[in-house]
């Protein structure tokens, strides 16, 4: 059983969604860098602006 603090792989779906968000975010001229991950707050705007539900 995984513990709390243990970090898990994220899956292919979270991988696609953050670097479509990425993208985003950079063509909105929106400060994320260009590896690593990407903050949640951007992440957070692209899921809301992409999901009309």
């Amino acid at each position: 059983m995984a513990q709390e603090n243990e970090t898990r792989r994220p899956s292919e779906h979270e991988r696609g969604l953050a670097e479509s968000a990425r993208l985003w975010a950079r063509e909105k001229g929106l400060p994320v860098s260009a590896r690593g991950e990407v903050p949640w707050p951007i992440i957070d705007q692209y899921r809301k602006l992409t999901n009309p539900n």
